[in-house]
């Protein structure tokens, strides 16, 4: 009987382990949309961010200057974090980072993408409205570009 129970308890502890190790595996990036002017992601800061400078590249009100570069000067860009203490000074209980990215767009509207990702939950990316059209032509961008960079979408939105 003693040695049935310790086989049993070997099965289960296998189990546990090999169940751990599925979860820890990544998941391929994909994103959905909710609504008009929030999209949740898995994918990599570095994916979400090039998607704000694609957002950025194709939508702005873009000047050149005397020497034929094109520039911004409505572009701004910042950041903030925060993180709470954990058990271990490595591992914070609670970390979240929120990103804001504005600009004027071609048409004179103000364009404002804000970012709220932290560890162990989506990214989630909210676009301000444009005038009658919602924030579908920012979302849209948006997405366009994380499929570019190989993030598809979760269903179809």
């Amino acid at each position: 009987m003693k040695k049935q129970l310790l086989v049993v308890l070997g099965i289960l502890a296998i189990a546990a382990t090999v169940a751990l190790a599925i979860s820890r595996i990544k998941k391929p990036p994909t994103f959905e949309i909710y609504g008009e002017d929030v999209l949740a992601t898995n994918a990599s800061d570095g994916v979400v961010a090039a998607a704000r400078h694609d957002v950025h590249k194709a939508l702005a009100d873009w000047k050149t200057d005397a020497h034929g570069k094109s520039y911004d000067p409505s572009f701004l860009e910042g950041a903030r974090s925060w993180t709470t203490k954990g058990k271990s000074e490595k591992e914070p209980s609670l970390a979240l980072v929120r990103g804001k990215t504005e600009f004027n767009d071609a048409k004179g509207n103000h364009i404002v993408i804000e970012v709220i990702g932290g560890r162990d939950m989506p990214t989630l990316v909210f676009f301000s409205p444009i005038g009658d059209q919602g924030a579908m032509t920012l979302l849209n961008a948006f997405a366009a570009s994380l499929q570019k960079q190989g993030v598809k979408p979760s269903h179809k939105p």
